[in-house]
């Protein structure tokens, strides 16, 4: 099968007349981890960090509906291709002719060679592909289903919270306050020993939790960014105390920690590193929210989109 860069045009691809596209594939599953538990109704993924995502022996688990694939009367194959977001850059991972009297699963574990002509810095998405083939036609697509990988380089900092309107009107706001974050830490041994989540709380109204989950998830430019501008907020503000509770270099005990997450993403590696971007905070504290977006090619999202022109 040829695979055409930029070729899919939303989450699922179907052909006229295809019956099959979203039955086929429905209990297909992804594991981030091979010690997770099968969950098929899971279609997006938020990663940390890329090194520690291989460690762990993530998985893509193929399960074909036999009901299904038995309607039917054509060779089929199965093809499983990965492909980047932004630069549309593809690989196929897995390609083969479906065998009915071995309907089994089939397990593909990801290897950090499958990715090496990727960035990760933007949604990666990987595609379980069901075609039929006739001699002398071109290949049928007769079901897709998709699964992205979400890499952000520093999600593992946080996980949201819902809570009532009325939780943020104690704070300050109101029933249409969307989030709140706060950082339960005052003193240095909290940012180096404890993990993260432990100390770095982050609150979303869940009068709009699902939508703005919605929102998120869209896989296009202007969700991404808007998760991008969420996040870099959050981090800012975690960023801001750290220098402001610990005014000398503090040496991680914990890699999940917050001091160990953010000195890893902002690069710093020395005292005298930590030093200079503390004066640059201490001028003006909006230096490391611009630095945090830069990081995060913030703008680089926003350029990608395709709306509507005028």
């Amino acid at each position: 099968m040829t695979i055409i860069k930029g070729s899919e045009s939303g989450e699922y691809l179907a052909p006229g007349g295809v019956n099959f596209y979203k039955s086929l594939l429905k209990d297909s599953y992804f594991l981030e981890s091979e010690d997770h538990e099968p969950d098929s109704s899971i279609n997006t993924f938020a990663i940390s960090y890329r090194e520690e995502f291989f460690e762990f022996k993530p998985s893509i688990n193929v399960i074909l509906d036999e009901n299904s694939l038995r309607k039917i009367k054509k060779e089929i194959f199965l093809t499983i291709i990965v492909k980047e977001n932004i630069s549309r850059q593809c690989e196929i991972l897995y390609e083969e002719m479906v065998d009915l009297k071995e309907n089994k699963t089939i397990q593909l574990i990801l290897e950090e060679k499958y990715f090496e002509n990727f960035t990760f810095n933007n949604s990666i998405h990987l595609d379980a592909i069901v075609y039929s083939k006739e001699k002398d036609k071109l290949p049928t697509i007769e079901s897709i289903k998709r699964f992205t990988l979400r890499f952000t380089g520093i999600l593992g900092l946080f996980s949201p919270e819902p809570r009532p309107p009325e939780f943020f009107e104690i704070y300050g706001g109101g029933k249409n306050s969307m989030s709140l974050t706060i950082i339960e830490a005052e003193n240095k041994d909290q940012f180096t020993d404890l993990n993260a989540s432990e100390i770095l709380k982050v609150y979303i109204n869940e009068n709009c939790v699902r939508e703005f989950d919605l929102m998120l998830n869209q896989n296009i430019a202007t969700s991404d960014a808007l998760s991008i501008y969420w996040v870099s907020n959050i981090v800012t503000q975690a960023v801001l105390k750290l220098f402001a509770v610990c005014d000398k270099y503090p040496i991680p005990k914990n890699s999940e920690s917050i001091a160990s997450r953010i000195l890893k993403f902002l690069e710093i590696n020395s005292e005298d590193e930590y030093d200079q971007m503390r004066i640059l905070i201490q001028n003006n504290p909006e230096n490391i929210n611009i630095k945090i977006q830069n990081e995060l090619k913030l703008s680089e999202k926003i350029q990608d989109f395709r709306g509507k022109k005028k």
